[in-house]
């Protein structure tokens, strides 16, 4: 179950704090992963409200706990003081905006501050769409290589060209044109999908997306292996896609194949969502 309580005013949603002893973190991984990620105006002081909104805007007041030391997915959500109220902006995607108040509001609980100050607003469908506009990429066929630990995969000589919140390069590999596309911000549940579909629009032939993942299988030792397969888990519907790789990938050495569990947040992955 969602842990969300009443409506507090038309569009907005009170999101409730998850209730540590029962999450599949121990207790302090649990605090320190909020700690790093619940911007510093939250931490450093106290707010009548804190309303978590989509919107991706770099202008408003960052967070000193950014990430730093790489090239992608180093911004958080930003926020706008209004008095004794805090508007928190996180880049639009139904996921991420429940997510970042979910993380607010559990580690407003778990360091004994008021919980119920924190509400979210979630972005409608156009909001979420139209925030990847901003992706413009001339794309024939292209394979484009999206996600997680492009500086290691992309050509160590080759040149990051800048997009509104994005970096990309091309090569060439094995005769096949291929574009590296990494972000600044998170892209990840919804907000992923949509990536794929507006690179679709924009002419790419195909689309590999690199992430990080955890395994649910006993006896798999975390970070030793590669994970590949073409159907996932989605809010309990099976969904599949022509695989890239066929065959090739699930029959090499040290990769895992098998099917992919998304949730909304992590913060909702507690005990009984294991079983």
């Amino acid at each position: 179950m969602t842990p969300l309580l009443a409506d507090p005013a038309p569009g907005l949603v009170r999101a409730a704090p998850i209730d540590p002893s029962g999450h599949t973190m121990s207790r302090e991984r649990l605090l320190r992963y909020l700690e790093i990620k619940v911007h510093h105006l939250i931490q450093d002081r106290s707010w009548d409200s804190i309303r978590i909104i989509g919107g991706y805007d770099r202008t408003s007041v960052a967070s000193r706990y950014e990430k730093s030391g790489k090239l992608f997915n180093i911004e958080r959500p930003t926020a706008e003081v209004h008095g004794r109220d805090l508007v928190v902006k996180a880049f639009p995607g139904a996921d991420y905006v429940q997510h970042y108040a979910l993380i607010i509001a559990s580690y407003l609980a778990m360091t004994g501050r008021p919980a119920d100050t924190v509400t979210y607003q979630p972005p409608g469908q156009e909001e979420c769409r139209t925030a990847l506009d901003a992706l413009d990429l001339e794309l024939d066929g292209d394979l484009v290589i999206v996600g997680w630990g492009l500086q290691y995969l992309a050509p160590e000589n080759g040149v990051w060209n800048r997009g509104p919140g994005y970096a990309w390069q091309r090569a060439e590999v094995a005769g096949r044109h291929v574009v590296y596309l990494g972000f600044l911000h998170s892209i990840w549940g919804d907000v992923a999908g949509r990536v794929v579909a507006r690179l679709a629009e924009l002419g790419a032939g195909d689309v590999v997306y690199v992430g990080k993942v955890g395994s649910l299988t006993p006896g798999i030792e975390p970070n030793t292996w590669l994970a590949t397969g073409n159907t996932s888990l989605v809010r309990g519907a099976l969904v599949s896609w022509d695989d890239f790789f066929g065959d090739f990938a699930a029959a090499q050495g040290g990769v895992q194949s098998g099917l992919h569990v998304s949730s909304p947040s992590i913060l909702l992955e507690n005990r009984d969502w294991l079983a």
